[in-house]
């Protein structure tokens, strides 16, 4: 008898921890309360990456884009952003934009860029601000992607050594939502 109790009461004890730990993996944490913490002067990097890098493009200046793929802006000539963030060691960084899979140029500070180069320290954090440099129809919307490619002055192949690096690039693709036309998508 008491070996039946003590069992039924070990299967109690199992299936209520069950439950207790199914309640718990359904609470949502915030980075804060967990200890996340960024690297000193950077906004994205997270602290211990000692060789990594950031990039994001966005509307409005300080705002990541949203999770839903989307970037809005009120007419195709406003001003989009782009962060990067380096750490680790020094790297030369490309940017390049295409709308619609098509490369354009963008203006960055009154300068027209097809390709824009920044030399990263290796503890290096900057937002910049661009403009589509073609006029954009406004009427519908239009696929934006972004290329960012690291250690972008040694991919050329160099023809003694016939070298190139393994280096990483990230893209991000989105819809540029102009106005509010996102029934109306150019693909």
């Amino acid at each position: 008898m008491k070996k039946k109790i003590l069992c039924i009461f070990i299967i109690i004890l199992t299936i209520l921890a069950g439950c207790a730990k199914e309640e718990k993996s359904n609470i949502e944490v915030s980075d804060d309360e967990v200890g996340i913490e960024t690297m000193e002067g950077m906004n994205y990097l997270v602290a211990g990456n000692d060789y990594g890098f950031y990039f994001d493009v966005y509307s409005k200046s300080g705002d990541k884009k949203n999770n839903d793929s989307k970037i809005s802006v009120n007419n195709g000539n406003d001003n989009l952003y782009f962060m990067i963030e380096n750490a680790g060691e020094d790297r030369q960084i490309a940017v390049q934009i295409f709308i619609d899979y098509i490369q354009v140029p963008m203006i960055i500070e009154g300068e027209t860029y097809q390709t824009f180069f920044v030399d990263a320290d290796k503890s290096f954090s900057k937002e910049f601000c661009f403009q589509i440099a073609e006029t954009l129809d406004e009427s519908v919307d239009h696929k934006i992607m972004a290329a960012m490619t690291v250690y972008s002055d040694k991919h050329v192949k160099d023809s003694e050594l016939e070298y190139t690096t393994n280096g990483y690039s990230i893209a991000l693709d989105a819809v540029l939502d102009i106005a509010g036309n996102r029934d109306q998508l150019i693909i």
